[in-house]
């Protein structure tokens, strides 16, 4: 099945942007409302929920987003988004808003940092987030929780 994963769930092969146009991006950071702009441009959709905020104050942040759809409280494509992930990646989580289950914590971000991942955004629970602080992990969530996933396969 060439480079496709053969889970159903998880597709390994992602295109990426050039680099020219991620450092484009990157250097808007010292502009305000960047994010706003980027919406307008964008014809006002695609954008992410008001309700998401960041754990920690002051981050800004430009990478390519691998993005995850997890399954109940599984980790699975968790961590394989981080298996697949680039140096200056993102991992996005989408956990349908689950706030019983974490789907990060400080071992996910250990294993993320040993990527080069900078960021991880999620739709949902976290987990560590003083651990996290303390190794300064760039770090989105909108809810802490202090639940763990299972970790199936």
């Amino acid at each position: 099945m060439g480079t496709r994963d053969r889970s159903p769930m998880i597709n390994a092969t992602i295109e990426r942007p050039l680099p020219e146009i991620v450092q484009g991006f990157r250097d808007l950071l010292r502009h305000d409302s960047i994010t706003c702009a980027i919406s307008d441009c964008m014809g006002r959709s695609n954008a992410m929920t008001s309700e998401m905020r960041p754990l920690f104050e002051g981050i800004r942040l430009v990478g390519t987003a691998v993005t995850v759809k997890t399954l109940a409280s599984d980790l699975a494509a968790a961590f394989k988004a981080i298996d697949v992930c680039q140096s200056s990646d993102v991992v996005v989580i989408d956990s349908h808003g689950s706030i019983n289950t974490a789907f990060w914590g400080e071992n996910m971000t250990m294993s993320a940092l040993n990527r080069g991942v900078i960021a991880a955004v999620i739709d949902g629970a976290c987990r560590d987030a003083e651990e996290n602080r303390k190794i300064d992990e760039v770090f989105r969530s909108t809810f802490s929780y202090q639940n763990k996933a299972l970790e199936r396969g």
